[in-house]
């Protein structure tokens, strides 16, 4: 079986580009002290932009490939699907960086508020990365249905450990009335509010996900190109 891998499947950086540019450019004519509204402004780029990726893909939707190898076309997906995501990523992280530096060169628009909103931002930048970078090279290695099924395979080993080995996660999460599960994510929570708990480790935790999530797209390319290609 052999893929056949569209030339569009790598990121577009040009137009990565283009649209961070525009996205800061503008952003940075709304008031400082209107957060909120630059944060509004990018999650309603983010619900277009795939829109348009995905309408692009609609239009030749009905087209083939005169080629004489079998072709899985499902392999096809996976082009859109990462320049959706890198564009999503884009925007909100430019949301992130645009609100903080509003807030580092105008001190009275910083409150306690807008404190909360940027860790509510970074936190849902967070946990998509995560996801995406343990998913997505799995995924482009070999199929969506063997992500989910190493994920399932995961959570079914730790329910093992908790039914069988107790005292492992007890000496854990010692001195918790709560279950065991509901422990381990306001552990979690409150591990990433304190990562969080300066202005610079904001700042440097939302320049961190720019070298990650570069990090697993290479990777993810990378695996791809592991398969027998015809390009």
């Amino acid at each position: 079986m052999y893929n056949i891998i569209r030339k569009d499947w790598q990121v577009n950086w040009t137009s990565f580009s283009f649209m961070v540019l525009g996205f800061v450019t503008v952003a940075m004519f709304i008031d400082a002290s209107f957060i909120t509204g630059i944060v509004v402004f990018g999650l309603v780029l983010t619900a277009i932009l795939p829109l348009i990726i995905w309408a692009r893909d609609w239009e030749s939707k009905d087209r083939t490939l005169v080629c004489s190898l079998p072709i899985d076309r499902s392999i096809f997906v996976q082009g859109r699907m990462l320049s959706s995501w890198t564009f999503i990523l884009a925007i909100l992280l430019a949301i992130f960086l645009v609100a903080l530096t509003k807030a580092y060169f105008d001190g009275g628009s910083l409150q306690f508020a807008d404190v909360i909103q940027l860790k509510g931002i970074l936190i849902s930048l967070w946990v998509p990365t995560i996801v995406i970078f343990l998913f997505l090279p799995i995924c482009s290695r070999f199929s969506g249905l063997t992500a989910l099924r190493l994920f399932f395979e995961v959570i079914f080993v730790l329910a093992l450990i908790q039914l069988f080995f107790p005292n492992i996660l007890q000496s854990i999460f010692a001195n918790v009335d709560e279950p065991l599960q509901i422990a381990f994510f306001q552990r979690v929570l409150q591990f990433i509010n304190d990562l969080h708990g300066t202005s610079t480790k904001l700042f440097m935790s939302g320049l961190l996900l720019i070298p990650v999530n570069i990090l697993a797209l290479k990777i993810s390319e990378f695996m791809f190109a592991r398969n027998n290609l015809v390009t």
